[in-house]
């Protein structure tokens, strides 16, 4: 995940829902796509829960906003979230906190999005939950059209080592603005660790499995390495034959080749290989 450093967004937000993190000054995204981490607190876990509070995270800058709640909330909610009502006023862990209409908090949250110049990517943990709620309240509350000039997708780390981290018990916790901060920490520091390792893998594949390097190019030994095929080429040979191979090679992904693309270097790999098991 490249590093932008970030920029002055313009100041269109009152101040309880921006914040400022003036140390925290690494964004990151692509030239063309901002990484956006986001989570939500809800009033429940049914889809027609309500959103009780939201928080997404640019860099520096975070964008977080407890609603004015319109139903109760179950004890067994507030047990998990801290959130409670008191005649329609939003407390949290005991405290009344500052909350706006759900219509102008989602508003804001679009100028926010559109403030930061290119599309986003929305990432979250658990996001067919959080990613569900948010459409449907957009869809209720503000045009969904702007929401999709300015979103490019969503995604998940449910499926990774954070989720463990991500439920271990800790101060703070459940708090949207705090969840967020505390995602894009483990994010970051989960891809630098994976970032590490490919590399590491890559370099050992390339150093030790030397049988074809005698008529590949470094750039395309480098290649099956970074996909992870070189070791496999030989045992698929063997086993499974030349079909198997050619597709391996080719790394087919819908019928379109994503590794070798050209049928003479196809053709020249499968020729060593049969002449190298004639020869063992």
């Amino acid at each position: 995940m490249k590093e932008i450093q970030s920029h002055t967004i313009q100041s269109v937000h009152e101040e309880q829902c921006l914040q400022v993190l003036p140390n925290d000054t690494t964004s990151y995204g692509t030239d063309d796509l901002c990484i956006v981490f986001f989570d939500l607190e809800t009033a429940g876990l049914k889809l027609s829960h309500e959103i009780l509070q939201i928080s997404m995270k640019y860099g520096q800058f975070i964008f977080t906003s407890f609603i004015i709640p319109t139903h109760s909330i179950a004890p067994h909610t507030t047990k998990a979230n801290g959130l409670s009502t008191v005649h329609k006023q939003l407390f949290q862990r005991g405290h009344e906190v500052f909350t706006m209409p759900s219509s102008v908090v989602f508003q804001k949250l679009l100028e926010y999005l559109l403030s930061l110049g290119k599309k986003c990517i929305l990432v979250t943990h658990n996001c067919a939950f959080d990613s569900s709620r948010l459409i449907l309240a957009l869809q209720k509350l503000s045009p969904i059209d702007k929401f999709k000039e300015v979103v490019a997708g969503f995604s998940d780390t449910l499926e990774t080592p954070i989720s463990e981290l991500m439920s271990l018990p800790c101060d703070g916790a459940h708090d949207a603005s705090f969840d967020t901060s505390l995602l894009e920490k483990l994010t970051v520091d989960y891809l630098q660790v994976l970032e590490m390792e490919n590399a590491g893998n890559s370099r050992r594949i390339l150093n030790t499995y030397t049988q074809l390097n005698s008529i590949l190019k470094l750039s395309m030994r480098k290649r099956f390495a970074s996909f992870g095929i070189k070791e496999m080429i030989l045992e698929t040979f063997k086993t499974k034959g030349k079909e198997q191979t050619e597709i391996l090679l080719k790394g087919v992904n819908n019928g379109k080749p994503q590794i070798i693309k050209t049928k003479k270097m196809v053709i020249s790999i499968l020729d060593y290989l049969q002449g190298l098991q004639e020869n063992l």
